[in-house]
């Protein structure tokens, strides 16, 4: 069973992270993703597995993952949050994505 759009009220700017080039990092365009945003201070282990503070949770669809790599950009409202960790939550079914921000 996937996410109901209506437990997804929120919508996100995110810049997919490509990589550091010679003249510094470089990030895809911004593309909006509809989500559910919780802020709240948790501790959480990163990509490279250190434990680090997350400050926000995001929920979104299972296809929107590919747009969550660690080091990508998520902007809602005026806040910006940098994306520690993101991977599916499975199931019977890939319901949705649960994405750590920092």
């Amino acid at each position: 069973m996937r996410l109901p759009k209506w437990l997804m009220p929120h919508s996100v700017e995110v810049q997919t992270y490509l990589g550091a080039t010679g003249t510094g990092v470089e990030f895809a365009d911004s593309v909006p993703v509809r989500c559910r945003i919780e802020y709240g201070v948790r501790a959480v282990l990163d990509a490279k597995g250190n434990e680090v503070i997350s400050s926000a949770r995001l929920f979104c669809a299972p296809e929107d993952l590919e747009k969550m790599v660690p080091e990508s950009m998520v902007a809602y409202g005026v806040n910006m949050h940098r994306v520690l960790t993101a991977r599916p939550q499975v199931g019977l079914m890939d319901s949705h994505a649960v994405v750590e921000l920092q």
